[in-house]
């Protein structure tokens, strides 16, 4: 992540693995509070998935700061489908903005990668679909919420295996 024009900015960042449908059974919330980068901090980190009892994020382990970039390293970010079912995992992560002194925000960027797997006896009608969305809400210019967002999907006809990436980026316009 970048940053260097709005002075406080909300992130709402949704990411996923979907198969299918959502099951808003299962909730779990982990809140790392806040983390200082070089000239903006990260405040109020929060990770909320409804779709598994373990957050997706990053777990116990929580995120790691380096120079103004906020990092995660997720373990548990998996799905597991098989005998015609579906599955879905997904997970909402928020983090609020704030710029140090005469420090401004200009843009947000995320980059996710990750690998996937198709594997056993499925028809060439089995996929993986991995998509995510970024918004970001700058609090001090009403109105202004911009979106950014990332879809793929895999089939096991021809990509049983590899690796994904994701990249969502918000140029902030206004400046505050």
């Amino acid at each position: 992540m970048f940053f260097n024009k709005h002075r406080l900015v909300m992130i709402l960042f949704l990411a996923g693995l979907f198969f299918a449908v959502f099951n808003p059974a299962t909730v779990a919330a982990y809140s790392w509070g806040d983390r200082t980068g070089d000239t903006v901090n990260f405040n109020s980190i929060t990770d909320t998935s409804t779709t598994d009892a373990d957050g997706l994020f990053g777990g116990s382990m929580g995120p790691m700061v380096s120079g103004d970039q906020l990092f995660f390293f997720p373990t548990d970010f998996s799905s597991y489908s098989s005998d015609g079912s579906a599955d879905t995992t997904s997970g909402l992560l928020q983090i609020m903005l704030v710029a140090h002194g005469d420090s401004l925000i200009e843009n947000i960027r995320i980059e996710e990668f990750g690998d996937y797997a198709l594997t056993g006896g499925g028809t060439d009608a089995t996929q993986a679909h991995i998509s995510g969305l970024l918004t970001v809400t700058p609090l001090s210019v009403a109105g202004e919420t911009q979106t950014d967002s990332f879809s793929a999907l895999y089939e096991l006809s021809s990509d049983s295996s590899g690796m994904f990436t994701g990249v969502w980026e918000i140029e902030l316009d206004t400046p505050v």
